[in-house]
């Protein structure tokens, strides 16, 4: 199964990143996390096998110039008639609700109607003042108050630069409600407005659409890693278990399956068995100097130099060979504990 992410042109680096790090963190083990291109919604089968597609932060207005009606008519028959789901955070918020008033008055000013039209509502933006695209002027640790304690938490810290509130929430398609509202920041424009809400099918007690504000998908240990000098780290340090919770939250109320992440690390490392020719570093198994490693890297950018000696504990390389005998083939062999994707293992 499939969790796509739209990558095209108006799409932040940044949240692409951010998206891409934590959908492979919470689902990596259960679901192929892939990003799609405005061509392949328009005129690939992406439905089937589609588990959730998320439109992240950036500009929506690239959205809108790209994505016409054939395209957006079957992201609607996706969520609407399929039962497919849909996660738009920031710009993917702004996007999918039906009207659009963000920084109005100023310069960055875009007001107007949007043809998607997963929820009924205005968007309304930036709940921040000092936002400018591409930068972290404007961002904040913003205190997000939880209308249902999650593990006994009701307020947590969560980054937002130009993310919008809820006006107007009404029914629709979809039955929606609020589950968190923007806390009493000092400077917050949007104090008590709906900050994140979920849309329900009517009947089902898994949300279809998942809509927010603010990214809530950012976390804050690898915002420490991209970004150590923005202003509002140290805040959302504090309450990265916060953010955590709140993201496996939501993907387990969408019905998603996060149920085999066994930790953070999603690859082990990559050893490749082969003739001795190949070895830059080796060992010698059963007679043969055959094994050497690649240095490899995971999703959360942590590289993993590997221990040659020991360093398969549930794999008997000798037992393996020994079996195999003078067989040409088998003789190379690529191994390791746990993979991501087998999609992406050579590419990686």
């Amino acid at each position: 199964m499939n969790v796509l992410v739209y990558s095209g042109e108006g799409v932040s680096k940044e949240a692409l990143h951010h998206a891409l790090y934590s959908l492979k963190r919470a689902l990596g083990q259960r679901y192929d996390i892939k990003t799609v291109s405005k061509e392949s919604l328009k005129g690939e089968p992406w439905e089937e096998g589609c588990s959730l597609l998320v439109f992240t932060g950036g500009r929506d207005l690239p959205f809108v110039r790209d994505l016409q009606q054939p395209t957006l008519q079957r992201v609607r028959k996706y969520v609407f008639q399929k039962q497919g789901r849909f996660m738009g955070l920031c710009a993917g918020a702004y996007f999918a609700c039906k009207q659009v008033e963000f920084e109005q008055g100023s310069k960055l000013e875009v007001i107007g109607p949007r043809d998607l039209q997963l929820c009924s509502a205005l968007a309304r933006g930036s709940v921040f003042p000092g936002f400018e695209y591409d930068k972290d002027t404007g961002a904040r640790a913003a205190s997000l108050r939880l209308l249902e304690p999650i593990s006994g938490r009701d307020r947590i810290k969560v980054y937002v630069n130009g993310g919008c509130s809820f006006g107007n929430l009404c029914h629709d398609h979809l039955q929606y409600r609020t589950i968190a509202a923007y806390g009493d920041d000092v400077d917050c424009r949007a104090i008590g407005e709906p900050a994140i809400v979920m849309g329900y099918l009517p009947g089902s007690e898994k949300a279809s659409v998942v809509l927010s504000g603010g990214h809530f998908e950012y976390h804050a240990d690898e915002l420490k890693k991209r970004s150590p000098d923005l202003a509002c780290l140290p805040e959302l340090l504090v309450d990265a278990e916060g953010q955590d919770l709140l993201w496996r939250h939501v993907l387990v109320s969408m019905g998603l399956d996060i149920s085999h992440v066994e930790s953070d690390t999603l690859q082990t490392p990559l050893i490749c068995f082969g003739p001795k020719q190949w070895c830059s570093n080796h060992t010698e198994i059963n007679g043969e100097q055959r094994i050497f490693s690649f240095t490899s890297t995971d999703v959360t950018g942590k590289t993993h130099p590997i221990l040659l000696q020991g360093s398969t504990p549930l794999f008997k390389p000798e037992l393996y060979y020994e079996t195999l005998g003078a067989s040409p083939i088998g003789q190379d062999l690529l191994y390791a504990e746990r993979l991501d994707s087998t999609q992406t293992l050579l590419s990686e």
